[in-house]
């Protein structure tokens, strides 16, 4: 079994299994986006918990949001991007398509030149098959993200975490193999806008310095006064009802 291509052996259940974790507890969360009416979830968490008995909850977590235009998106989205960062985005003629995905698990026996190279007295040396290890799976992460992004029918992507985990066994007495898993998540993008202008009005800030030497709230109030402008097009809702105002949803397998 592997997970990819190549001369690694990998984990391919496993890593079909957290594949489909993962994207239940998105498709869950977007369900019941789209009970609330929303276009689409931002500020998206996603978290992965270790129970007993090598059991695990994919949980994702995110904040719905709706337009406060007649026109709506053909489908709900989700990003891991702020909603600051999103508004940003739409000002600069791209859309948020929903989170891309690339995980990727290789493993790699020890032979006599790694065993040889790590040992003490193999002194300040690399080890080269633990760099091939590492290098190999994050490619092929990287690669896999790449998929993801053209599934979704977006032309970019912005990515937020790129992880790297290794651990080693011994299957038997004398031999020792190495497992590389490497993860790598983001926001899928797509343009909507091309001219020179910014298809969007402008957005709201209050700058955080004192506008006087006082610095009192009678001139911090005056400088929210002039600073104010409409409020960006869209506004928050809550996925459930808790005090974040967030939907936590949980997959365990």
């Amino acid at each position: 079994m592997t997970s990819s291509s190549g001369g690694f052996s990998g984990y391919r259940p496993y890593v079909d299994a957290l594949y489909r974790g993962y994207g239940t507890a998105i498709t869950r969360m977007l369900l019941e986006a789209r009970s609330m009416a929303a276009d689409g979830v931002v500020d998206v968490r996603l978290r992965v918990n270790h129970l007993d008995s090598g059991n695990r909850e994919f949980v994702a977590l995110g904040t719905a949001v709706r337009a406060e235009s007649a026109t709506r998106p053909a489908r709900l989205f989700s990003t891991e991007l702020a909603g600051q960062d999103v508004a940003k985005l739409l000002r600069a003629g791209w859309v948020p398509a929903g989170i891309a995905l690339g995980i990727s698990v290789a493993i790699r026996h020890d032979d006599w030149a790694t065993r040889r190279q790590s040992s003490w007295g193999a002194g300040n040396v690399e080890v080269a098959g633990y760099t091939e290890l590492v290098s190999h799976v994050r490619a092929d992460a990287r690669q896999r993200f790449h998929r993801s992004v053209a599934e979704l029918g977006a032309d970019g992507a912005i990515a937020s975490e790129l992880s790297l985990r290794i651990w080693e066994i011994e299957p038997s007495d004398g031999h020792r193999d190495h497992v590389a898993e490497s993860t790598m998540f983001g926001t899928a993008v797509a343009r909507f806008h091309r001219a020179a202008g910014p298809p969007t009005r402008s957005l709201t800030y209050l700058p955080l310095r004192d506008p006087s030497p006082s610095g009192g709230p009678d001139d911090l109030a005056e400088q929210h006064r002039r600073c104010r402008a409409p409020h960006p097009r869209g506004r928050d809702a809550p996925a459930r009802g808790d005090e974040a105002g967030a939907g936590d949803h949980a997959v365990h397998l």
